[in-house]
């Protein structure tokens, strides 16, 4: 059995999903320094559950967990892809859910990578950061592309 599907089963005892470890920071980082815990994550998903629902629709997701410290995507379960609903929402979202992914129905021609960079960075160095972009991009034979910026310290590359 793999390390998710162990954690899902624990977990899915109870029809009403209770984060294990309600105090356990699940990310901690500069944007989080006291870190978001297992409940700040669950809070949220409880709080944007219905706008999330009608915007995912009918789609295929898959989830970034993070469980032991291990970062996993959850496609599927068994050899199912997983659609989100009202009816396996508390199941299936948990206090370890870092992002939910959603399948676009279309194919897209496009791309766009977004750089961010906190008050430590110059502007210089982000361009210097979208150049180091557009040079990995050009073996895969991008033929057009446009930088974009979105404010002092951040920039789209757009394709």
């Amino acid at each position: 059995m793999d390390i998710i599907t162990e954690y899902f089963k624990k977990q899915f005892i109870s029809p009403h999903f209770i984060p294990p470890h309600p105090e356990q920071a699940v990310i901690k980082n500069w944007l989080y320094p006291q870190g978001l815990t297992e409940q700040d994550i669950w809070n949220y998903y409880q709080k944007n559950k219905k706008n999330l629902l009608g915007w995912i629709g009918d789609r295929t997701v898959a989830f970034f967990l993070k469980v032991n410290d291990i970062l996993i995507v959850k496609r599927n379960i068994g050899d199912k892809s997983i659609k989100l609903t009202q009816e396996n929402f508390d199941e299936l979202i948990t206090g370890r859910t870092l992002q939910i992914l959603v399948e676009r129905q279309d194919l897209s021609d496009y791309f766009v990578v977004d750089i961010d960079a906190g008050e430590s960075h110059s502007r210089k160095e982000i361009i210097m950061a979208s150049k180091v972009v557009v040079e990995t991009l050009r073996p895969l034979h991008v033929e057009k592309w446009e930088l974009l910026f979105t404010s002092p310290k951040g920039i789209h590359v757009i394709g």
